[in-house]
């Protein structure tokens, strides 16, 4: 419903003024989203209608924008009401937004008379007939009463709602499962980046195994078998070990955040001949390194020039997928690439920010790329999760060096990282050049991405290409 009326000269378009009758009271009448219709179940009609107090359309103008605005707030706070229980992965979010309703804290803590209102719409979902038997076991003192009336909540209330009554009873003990989305806060991250997937992927197999519960409840005993039955299947000690990093991880920052104060038994697990299974990665040899130059040299293949840019930077194949046409600076003298993290891709680590040398097969490939756009390799962008599809490049890239090669079982991409550890110490590259190169570095030297420090590291790495071509010859 819309009106335009003109003041002073200005013409003004304005929805939701309704008069009944010609001078009486303006009304503010706006309809019900059908979506939302269940909340007014008390109104005789489908619409919100509220009097504007005046038969003035000029004064009535004002009123109805400021009505409209309550309105408006009111139905953004319905909907989010409706939607809480509705993603498992966020009961925790949802109960403590259930309690705030009561203004009950996240917490649990709260007024007494506040809590009973809470109660008392819990006990409102219950079945009368449940209801009326429930009183009769609890006049009769039965001591199956409190386990009957717990039943009967998890039977008929929302989980979210569920999840507020514990909070209130036990105050925050949170379970295992709850720690992931008040970590991803924590840290600022989406629950679907891959960090915090990889977070879900590592406390799921402890839920599967142990059961969801709070940390603390593991026991040692449990964690041990836990960890041997991994080991039955034959995961890798290493990779348990990351996996428990990622569980403490977790878990120590909510309990310190949160004043958690409940000691969990994951830290320091007992991975029995942790290290024996671990099998090194294989180094390039000088035959195949030629042979992956000579085949993506000039390509306009994007998998080749992501395999060009690896070649002689020693990059994560996820931080060349993930580069920005800014970060590659092609000047005359020292071209290089600067890496730090941006919005859809982050680093490992914080020194894995660094200044990389360009020469030899990446500077070829650098050079060819397109750099008009934002991203270099924006084919590899899912913007509607924020994030680069680093996987997916990195088995392709894995794929076309094995066709390279012909053959099936050749080094990954990431050993290209190793390769160049080798060659760097083959060159006699000191070891903090080294690490600053390949992104271990916990400090820096202080001519650190200077022009100087460019051409020194870029003079290294052209050293170690000019062996591996001397070892090359000497192969045939």
């Amino acid at each position: 419903m819309m009106s335009r009326y003109t003041i002073d000269a200005f013409n003004m378009s304005i929805k939701y003024l309704w008069q009944p009758r010609k001078n009486q009271t303006i009304y503010y009448r706006r309809r019900i989203p059908v979506s939302l219709e269940h909340h007014y179940t008390q109104l005789k009609s489908p619409f919100i209608t509220k009097s504007t107090g005046t038969s003035t359309k000029n004064d009535a103008i004002s009123e109805i924008l400021k009505i409209n605005e309550e309105v408006k707030k009111e139905w953004v706070i319905l909907k989010e009401k409706d939607k809480r229980g509705s993603n498992s992965n966020q009961i925790l979010k949802d109960a403590q937004a259930h309690l705030q309703d009561y203004s009950i804290t996240s917490l649990g803590d709260g007024h007494e008379i506040s809590k009973g209102e809470l109660y008392d719409d819990l006990k409102s979902q219950i079945p009368y007939e449940t209801t009326k038997h429930l009183y009769d076991l609890a006049m009769s003192n039965d001591p199956y009463h409190n386990d009957l009336l717990k039943q009967a909540i998890k039977d008929n209330v929302e989980p979210h709602k569920q999840r507020a009554l514990e909070l209130i009873q036990d105050g925050l003990v949170l379970k295992a499962s709850e720690y992931i989305p008040v970590y991803a806060d924590l840290k600022g991250l989406d629950v679907n980046s891959k960090q915090i997937k990889d977070c879900i992927r590592d406390i799921e197999k402890v839920i599967v195994f142990l059961g969801d519960r709070p940390p603390s409840d593991y026991s040692k005993i449990e964690i041990n078998a836990f960890i041997k039955a991994r080991l039955e299947i034959g995961v890798t000690t290493g990779t348990i070990r990351r996996n428990f990093n990622s569980i403490n991880a977790v878990f120590n920052l909510v309990n310190s955040e949160y004043e958690i104060d409940f000691i969990h038994r994951f830290k320091s697990p007992n991975i029995p001949h942790f290290g024996d299974d671990k099998k090194e990665r294989v180094d390039y040899s000088s035959a195949q390194l030629l042979r992956i130059r000579n085949a993506v040299k000039g390509s306009i293949n994007t998998t080749d020039q992501i395999i060009g840019l690896l070649v002689d930077t020693g990059m994560r194949c996820g931080e060349a997928v993930g580069l920005a046409s800014k970060d590659i600076v092609l000047n005359d003298e020292h071209p290089y690439i600067a890496l730090h993290k941006n919005p859809f891709r982050r680093l490992k680590t914080n020194n894995s920010q660094r200044i990389i040398p360009l020469v030899g097969a990446s500077l070829e490939t650098a050079t060819n790329l397109k750099l008009d756009g934002q991203w270099v390799f924006e084919k590899y962008l899912d913007k509607s999760k924020s994030l680069f599809k680093t996987t997916s490049a990195n088995n392709t890239v894995n794929k076309r060096i094995r066709k390279i090669l012909n053959n099936p079982v050749a080094p990954s991409s990431h050993s290209f990282r190793h390769t160049m550890v080798t060659r760097l110490r083959d060159a006699e590259c000191p070891e903090y050049i080294r690490k600053e190169i390949g992104g271990w570095a916990s400090s820096l030297s202080e001519k650190y991405g200077s022009p100087t420090d460019v051409e020194i590291k870029a003079k290294y790495i052209n050293s170690s290409i000019d062996g591996y071509n001397r070892a090359e010859s000497l192969e045939f």
